[in-house]
């Protein structure tokens, strides 16, 4: 059972976001608030990953959010990883508490994809899963696992990706040039 509104239930990608969070947000929960993009982020792309298996691509309708969440004009965007504290932060009444790190938090993953592979980032994903089912979690934790085993340049790659999707207030990409 999940929550959503019901002018939400025809989107097929809130449903696969709410299935997703039996493995990231349930199964493997945040330690602090500061890591919502833990949770949210990471089942926002499973969502993607899985709705793409099934044969719809939804990283269309993820751009015009993200374009919305990268727009100036909109004061929308958050640094989706602002993990020097733990539990500091009240996240009903934080910038935090937002779309920005569910989409830029996909993005993220998306470019790490880009960057190891698909099926490397899905592995990855599911043995940090089985490692941490159960288990509370840091942000920083999934980064070091993803990490794990990787060459020196890609790990230097994922630090930039961190730095740019997750812990940056300025988008990576031009807004304009997406949700065409």
């Amino acid at each position: 059972y999940w929550h959503m509104s019901s002018g939400s239930m025809y989107r097929e990608s809130l449903h696969a976001h709410e299935a997703a969070h039996g493995w990231y947000g349930n199964g493997v929960r945040l330690s602090c608030w500061e890591d919502f993009v833990l949770s949210e982020g990471t089942a926002t792309y499973l969502a993607a990953r899985g709705l793409e298996h099934a044969g719809v691509d939804v990283w269309p309708e993820y751009e015009c959010e993200l374009r919305y969440i990268c727009d100036p004009m909109y004061k929308a965007n958050t640094i989706v990883l602002p993990d020097q504290t733990c539990n500091q932060i009240d996240i009903l009444n934080a910038p935090l508490w937002s779309s920005a790190p569910y989409y830029k938090g996909a993005f993220f993953f998306r470019e790490v994809a880009n960057t190891i592979g698909a099926a490397v980032l899905d592995q990855k994903l599911a043995d940090f899963y089985a490692a941490h089912v159960g288990q509370a979690a840091r942000m920083q934790d999934l980064l070091d696992f993803i990490k794990q085993g990787l060459d020196a340049q890609l790990q230097t790659t994922i630090d930039g990706l961190v730095d740019t999707w997750l812990r940056a207030l300025d988008c990576p990409i031009d807004p304009n040039s997406i949700c065409q």
